[in-house]
């Protein structure tokens, strides 16, 4: 009768560890599967409410991005618009009654995320105090482009109105080239 036991004993053991068990660690992982798939499905679902909002938060991101490129220079060929950008800028400095020592067209690098190209310009300027300011004005309002890196001013006495002042510059030039 002991042996019986024992028997029946084993046999319960035995189930338990071969088929109990594993059953357990099968719902433990299906518990887990679900679990995950609970919380990708409430991603989805708040992904789907954003949806809207998102859609519309791109919409005026492209909006933005369309009227600032409406103020940069298209140009059918970049070696043309590098000359005619210095006519343009030789204009304007003469008309402000302000020399230009020097122009140097650096680099040119292409950015491909908004298809535009930018040229890298140093630019050395003399003139009085005010017709610099009115130039420098004019610069960043006549081309929208043009983002100023470095600047730099020399004077050689006390800080007049009519003082000549030696401006350099480093600018960035964006334009676009048309397809």
């Amino acid at each position: 009768m002991q042996n019986k036991n024992l028997i029946w004993l084993l046999a319960f053991l035995l189930a338990l560890r071969f088929v109990v068990v594993p059953w357990l660690e099968w719902q433990d992982e299906q518990f887990v599967r679900l679990q995950t798939l609970a919380k990708r499905l409430d991603r989805s679902e708040a992904l789907l409410t954003a949806k809207e909002q998102v859609i519309s938060q791109a919409a005026q991101a492209d909006s933005v991005a369309d009227e600032l490129m409406q103020g940069l220079a298209v140009v059918p060929a970049a070696a043309e618009y590098k000359i005619s950008f210095q006519q343009q800028l030789q204009q304007e400095l003469e008309s402000a009654q302000v020399q230009l020592l020097l122009f140097e067209w650096n680099s040119d690098r292409s950015l491909s995320v908004f298809d535009l190209q930018r040229g890298r310009i140093n630019l050395r300027l003399k003139g009085t105090y005010p017709n610099l300011l009115k130039v420098h004005a004019q610069l960043e309002q006549g081309f929208p482009g043009i983002q100023i890196r470095e600047l730099r001013a020399g004077w050689s006495e006390a800080l007049r109105a009519s003082s000549e002042i030696e401006l350099q510059l480093v600018v960035d030039l964006d334009y676009r080239v048309a397809p």
